[in-house]
C-alpha cells in the first residue's frame, strides 16, 4: 500500500464521518423546527377557536339587536336626539 492510498482512505473516512455528522445535525435541527412549528400551530389553533367562539357570541348578540322592537326603539332614540340638537341649534341661533 502506498502513502497516497492510505492518505486518500483517511480523507475519505473523515469526509464520510463529517457528512454523517452534518446529516445528524440537519436531522436534529429539522426535528427541533418541526416541534417549534407544531407548538406555534397549536397556539394559533387555540386563538382561532377562541375567535370562533367570540364571533358566535357576537352573531347571537347581533341577532338580538336586530329584533324589530329594538330597531324601533333605537329609531325613536335617534329621532329624539335629532330633535334635541335641532332645538339647541334654533335656541343658539336666536
Amino acid at each position: 500500500m502506498t502513502y497516497g492510498s492510505v492518505y486518500g482512505d483517511e480523507r475519505m473516512i473523515k469526509a464520510q464521518r463529517d457528512t454523517s455528522l452534518f446529516h445528524d445535525f440537519v436531522d436534529r435541527w429539522a426535528e427541533s423546527l418541526k416541534e417549534t412549528l407544531r407548538t406555534k400551530l397549536a397556539c394559533v389553533h387555540e386563538e382561532v377557536v377562541g375567535l370562533k367562539g367570540e364571533m358566535s357570541l357576537l352573531k347571537r348578540h347581533a341577532k338580538s339587536l336586530l329584533h324589530p322592537w329594538h330597531n324601533l326603539a333605537m329609531y325613536g332614540v335617534f329621532m329624539a336626539n335629532i330633535r334635541v340638537w335641532c332645538i339647541r341649534g334654533i335656541c343658539f341661533a336666536i
